[in-house]
């Protein structure tokens, strides 16, 4: 009743979404959350502070040993709740610039909300902005990841470096050639070089995939990866919870950084808003893929509830 609870009225979670979670139905958890008013087990403050946010932050630091935990407000409006986080995850990034950086940058629609709203307080003299994944082909109103390095670049004063190659080829072999191309050789080899790297953290849900929205595959296809165990999706490759990524049709035809080379990178922020990018936290967490983590409070919750810690 209490995990209920605080996944309902702290975490912002929809009443269906907690039954999909915990494997019940959507009545049962309505009589739950009236029970739980019923027996004062949840009572109605404001804190202004933000105090609560604090401690979620500091709990899953220590408990997953990471550098940074950030936690924006969540909002009944999930472009509100992406907003949110871009500004703060925005302002820690910037904090971290130094001249002569190598930063990567990863395409989702988290990132791209971080670098639209992003507003350095200084540039970054000498630094090289570093595309890690093949570019897209979205019609969604998003920016492609071209267009995201270019325009981090331009805002910071540094130099773009980005992918002339898209992000899923057509078979194993074309990705070959591809490599041995010495400009996209050079780009790669160059990427474990980096300083700091943005990334996304997808969602599980089918239609919000970035590979189907972005056409390479279709949506049952995108059921399929759920439906093996894949619900994580880290720089477009698809893993299981833990973070082990497995082999799938798509396995050799991804243009981007290597695993191994994303865990090398001394600080990686990755950003994820809402509860549909729970599995890819914790894959991310566990694989030891960052070293930051920024996410709304609905995600913080479903998180937590995930890990068995509320």
């Amino acid at each position: 009743m209490i995990l209920v609870s605080k996944m309902y009225y702290y975490g912002g979670m929809s009443q269906n979404e907690i039954a999909d979670m915990l494997g019940t139905s959507r009545p049962k958890i309505s009589r739950i959350l009236s029970l739980a008013k019923q027996r004062n087990i949840v009572e109605f403050l404001i804190d202004p502070s933000g105090g609560q946010r604090e401690r979620m932050a500091e709990f899953l630091k220590a408990q997953y040993k990471l550098d940074d935990v950030l936690i924006a407000p969540s909002s009944p409006r999930p472009e509100q709740a992406l907003d949110n986080l871009a500004l703060l995850a925005g302002s820690y990034f910037g904090e971290k610039l130094k001249n002569d950086m190598n930063i990567g940058i990863s395409f989702s629609t988290a990132v791209d909300a971080l670098i639209r709203h992003f507003e350095p307080a200084h540039p970054a003299s000498g630094a090289t902005v570093y595309q890690i994944l093949g570019g897209t082909m979205l019609e969604t109103g998003f920016t492609d990841a071209r267009d995201s390095v270019i325009m981090l670049a331009e805002k910071i004063k540094a130099t773009p470096k980005v992918i002339h190659a898209p992000l899923v080829v057509g078979n194993p072999l074309l990705k070959e050639l591809l490599l041995q191309e010495p400009e996209i050789s050079g780009h790669f080899k160059a990427l474990a070089h980096l300083d700091i790297a943005l990334i996304g953290l997808g969602s599980s849900q089918p239609d919000q995939c970035l590979l189907y929205k972005a056409g390479y595959i279709t949506l049952e296809e995108s059921r399929q990866l759920l439906e093996q165990g894949l619900a994580a999706d880290i720089c477009a490759r698809r893993m299981n919870d833990l973070g082990e990524e497995q082999e799938t049709f798509l396995s050799e035809r991804i243009v981007g950084i290597d695993l191994n080379t994303l865990r090398s990178i001394p600080t990686v922020i990755g950003i994820g808003a809402g509860a549909s990018r729970v599995h890819s936290m914790m894959a991310a967490i566990h694989g030891k893929y960052i070293s930051v983590l920024a996410l709304d409070d609905m995600a913080a919750i479903a998180l937590m509830a995930h890990e068995g810690h509320i």
